[in-house]
């Protein structure tokens, strides 16, 4: 399987303007595109198929409630100051299945060993875990600027603030860029890392997005329970403050 170049994968993933217009084709395709199947897909997902022909065509919903994460990040800032938001390559678990208990504690203990080489002992942060429609697992983490190691928080400072900005950080296998200090701002990135973990799911229309579907269909018809692939470390207390 090829493997995906580092720095690609942080620019392809790290810009706020594409995760922004994903969202937005995502919720005009979930929200207001009944899907008729061909024949030969119906067949092919039949999971799917058993679902619109149950509810009209509608799809099933996949979207997440990004309130929490909104929390999380207006108490950092409250307490801290800007923020940041970071992107971490996490290619070597792309063989593994997303939305599976081996995953969610891998990426969580990488994001966690990344974060000791890119900020000080004890941050708070709030993480989630995505994979790209075409692969490439990776994680964002939204730390407070101050809680950078001066090293890297001098890059981030550097770079050019909000969407289309930034600077890789470990030599490629991480990206920073200083979140805009707007409430909305705020609340755009909440939105960001708090989507569906598989981006499929992004691209209404397309053959991947109705893999995605029966993919979720399917592991639901079987019981299957998706971990948590979004999580805070240190905010709850934060929250309390403010």
């Amino acid at each position: 399987m090829p493997r995906h170049n580092p720095s690609d994968v942080l620019r392809q993933r790290a810009v706020l303007h594409e995760g922004r217009r994903r969202d937005e084709l995502a919720r005009r395709g979930r929200k207001h595109q009944p899907l008729n199947l061909t024949p030969d897909q119906a067949r092919r997902l039949p999971h799917l198929a058993a679902h619109l022909a149950a509810h009209d065509g509608w799809p099933p919903p996949v979207s997440r409630v990004s309130e929490a994460r909104r929390q999380d990040l207006d108490a950092m800032h409250a307490a801290h100051g800007a923020l940041v938001l970071l992107t971490l390559v996490l290619d070597a678990l792309d063989e593994l299945p997303l939305k599976g208990e081996e995953m969610a504690g891998l990426s969580r203990a990488v994001v966690d060993c990344a974060l000791e080489e890119l900020t000080l002992p004890g941050t708070p942060y709030a993480a989630t875990t995505q994979r790209g429609p075409c692969g490439g697992t990776h994680a964002h983490p939204v730390v407070p600027l101050a809680h950078l190691r001066p090293e890297h928080a001098a890059l981030v400072r550097a770079a050019r603030p909000g969407p289309g900005g930034g600077c890789d950080l470990l030599g490629g296998q991480a990206h920073g860029v200083l979140i805009l200090d707007g409430v909305q701002d705020r609340r755009k990135v909440a939105a960001y890392i708090s989507r569906n973990p598989d981006s499929r799911l992004d691209q209404p229309g397309t053959d991947a997005y109705l893999e995605a579907l029966e993919d979720e269909l399917s592991r639901k018809a079987r019981g299957g329970r998706a971990p948590r692939l979004s999580w805070s470390r240190g905010t709850v207390a934060l929250r309390r403050c403010f």
